[in-house]
């Protein structure tokens, strides 16, 4: 009579959908990546700078860049915060899944001057015979501040920029997989799904087993060769699940140094 294993079949390998990223340590990593927003103006005697209040994200450091709440993993999520001229110290939280992941405070100079520089100058004659010096100088203001994020785990975030302890702006913005990692997400959870149906037909058929073989007449050819033939579909159906589970962690495997590739901490 075969022998039948009373562990037939183990899931191992983490859920790519729900991959443990460590998120915290890289968060806090990457909010130590900031520098001030300049924005060129030219000189106007008298004139306040003016600098609208907002936080938004971009992907590119340029000065204009549009605004944008969508990212691919890989790309940089930039967060400028330009303005608030009254204050002299924000506080920046990432949160992802409704939970603050990091917090940190940055020194605003908004509004200040960082540096002026003569962009143009010409002189010309004038009509009581002297001459006409022009001068034109282009005045550096410090609008705020832009933190690079870098490379983060694909997901949704939430932004609240504070002055004083108290929210002055809020932003949202996700992070989605590349379209062929999406794919393959999906083709793993479609795998895993046909893997756990697969596992549970194999514990049927076990029970099945153990409860036929406690009541199973020896005497019996008949019940005997019925009894044999189902422990072998058994035996077949378990080394051919065993198998795809194999192929299916490898998978994983790959899945999983893909998201490693990008530096992201797979636990």
């Amino acid at each position: 009579m075969p022998r039948h294993p009373r562990n037939p079949f183990a899931f191992t390998g983490a859920r790519p959908r729900d991959v443990n990223l460590d998120r915290l340590t890289s968060l806090r990593r990457l909010l130590q990546r900031v520098c001030c927003v300049l924005l060129p103006i030219p000189l106007v005697a008298g004139c306040q700078s003016g600098i609208a209040s907002k936080m938004y994200t971009t992907k590119s450091s340029a000065i204009g860049m549009a605004p944008m709440n969508s990212f691919t993993l890989g790309e940089h999520p930039i967060v400028v915060a330009q303005g608030y001229e009254d204050a002299h110290e924000v506080v920046l939280e990432v949160l992802t899944n409704g939970t603050l992941a990091a917090s940190r405070s940055y020194a605003m100079k908004s509004g200040q001057i960082e540096k002026t520089s003569l962009a143009f100058e010409s002189s010309q004659a004038n009509p009581f015979g002297g001459r006409v010096n022009q001068e034109t100088w282009t005045v550096q203001i410090n609008a705020g501040i832009k933190v690079d994020l870098g490379v983060l785990a694909p997901g949704s975030y939430d932004l609240a920029l504070k002055t004083n302890n108290v929210i002055a702006a809020t932003s949202h913005f996700d992070v989605t997989l590349q379209a062929d990692m999406e794919r393959e997400r999906q083709g793993i959870e479609s795998e895993r799904g046909r893997l756990e149906e697969a596992r549970r037909g194999i514990e049927a058929l076990k029970s099945e087993l153990e409860h036929d073989r406690s009541l199973l007449d020896l005497s019996n050819a008949a019940l005997v060769s019925a009894f044999n033939n189902k422990a072998q579909r058994y035996n077949e159906q378990l080394t051919q699940t065993k198998g795809d589970q194999e192929q299916f962690n490898a998978r994983v495997a790959a899945y999983n140094a893909r998201l490693s590739g990008y530096g992201l901490k797979v636990q």
